[in-house]
């Protein structure tokens, strides 16, 4: 990828294989990322990332004059995001495609086809590698191009851009270009390591005789040497062995891969604890982890996804927009924890009973499950509400 900066600001990119520079920071091609992310940190950071961003729920929700939310089952996008409307990808792989490239490479695109008559008809993932945007600074005009689409102008309205880390706004700039220095030595303890296991576990060193030796004697030596395969060898009379390597406790082999994935995650925000990482455990509760990894790692990726479907699906109207329920991710996950979320709404009030069945998929019981009910106090909805008793 690179800038022309003439009367457009304009970011190439290609859909092969070529290496791209953005902002003076050289990224990789994406054989250097599928590298990268073979180290398990990395591997273990994106998909768990990924895969929880996609496991949540989107939908399409109005707005009305107290604030109250409800979700607008009629609108086109929200057929999507229900899996009803009939599209190559399901919304759960397109929001993990997307995201995948947000932590590999910095931007994620989804290009909304609203057909011929400006009704959205799908979603479409599109590649990082593939999508060329052009900023005109001018006049703050983004548009984009993709070959797939036949290579012509796309407006900002129809291409949801999820960024990583970004400095101008307009593109992201990919997470593994920072953690460029931990990569590299990551992968060098990967190697050492696979070269020490490789290798027997045996330690470097140098045969030295206490007497002067031919050419011929020498190279008979290093033969027989090295076509010998077991641990202990016959060295014959006169002939000395020299370590000159280290252990893997003295070289710290063990402590220094461990420690590259904490500085990894570090980089991608991820609790260690959370790719395997056992050996500092601060959470008394998975629900502390699970609002931990919510709050600091995901949110702001939620945020963007929010966001983006609002003003750009619903840029002229105001009380509709995208939300994303988080609680439909980490309720799941503990089952527990979503009892007694559940609980303390019905009992206080907050929510019927038929409301708290219907977030865990269930028939409502009538009429009756409607009225909303305080613990230990016989307060209706109608109390609540100031309504006629």
């Amino acid at each position: 990828m690179a800038f022309h900066w003439k009367f457009w600001q304009k970011e190439e990119r290609s859909a092969g294989f070529n290496p791209y520079c953005v902002d003076a920071l050289c990224f990789p091609s994406v054989a250097s990322n599928m590298a990268n992310r073979s180290l398990s940190a990395v591997f273990a950071c994106v998909q768990l990332i990924s895969s929880a961003l996609s496991c949540m729920k989107f939908r399409v929700v109005r707005q009305d004059e107290k604030g109250h939310a409800t979700t607008v089952k009629s609108d086109p996008l929200q057929r999507i995001f229900r899996n009803k409307a009939i599209q190559s990808m399901s919304m759960n792989q397109i929001v993990k495609n997307v995201m995948e490239d947000v932590l590999l490479r910095g931007n994620g695109f989804i290009y909304i086809d609203r057909g011929a008559t400006g009704v959205i008809t799908q979603l479409r993932y599109i590649p990082a590698s593939s999508m060329t945007i052009m900023y005109n600074q001018n006049t703050d005009v983004t548009v984009y191009k993709c070959p797939y689409l036949g290579n012509r102008n796309l407006d900002a309205k129809s291409v949801i851009h999820i960024k990583a880390v970004t400095r101008e706004g307009m593109t992201g700039l990919s997470i593994l270009a920072y953690a460029k220095n931990a990569l590299e030595v990551a992968k060098a303890a990967e190697g050492a390591a696979n070269s020490f296991f490789s290798d027997g576990c045996n330690i470097s060193g140098v045969l030295y005789p206490d007497h002067a030796m031919s050419e011929m004697q020498r190279q008979q030596m290093k033969n027989t040497w090295n076509a010998e395969k077991k641990t202990v060898k016959m060295l014959p009379f006169g002939i000395k062995y020299q370590s000159i390597g280290t252990t893997a406790q003295q070289s710290q082999l063990l402590e220094s891969r461990q420690y590259e994935v904490i500085e990894i995650c570090r980089f991608f925000g991820v609790n260690p604890h959370l790719i395997g990482d056992l050996s500092k455990t601060n959470y008394g509760t998975l629900e502390q982890e699970n609002l931990q990894f919510l709050t600091y790692t995901l949110m702001p990726y939620i945020i963007q996804f929010e966001q983006e479907f609002s003003r750009k699906v619903f840029y002229d109207d105001d009380d509709m927009f995208v939300d994303v329920d988080e609680n439909s991710y980490l309720m799941r996950a503990d089952k527990s924890t979503t009892a007694e979320y559940l609980s303390k709404l019905v009992t206080s009030g907050i929510m019927s009973v038929n409301e708290s069945r219907k977030e865990l998929n269930l028939s409502d019981i009538g009429k009756d499950g409607d009225m909303h009910t305080i613990a230990y106090s016989d307060a209706s909805k109608a109390t609540l509400s100031n309504e006629k008793k």
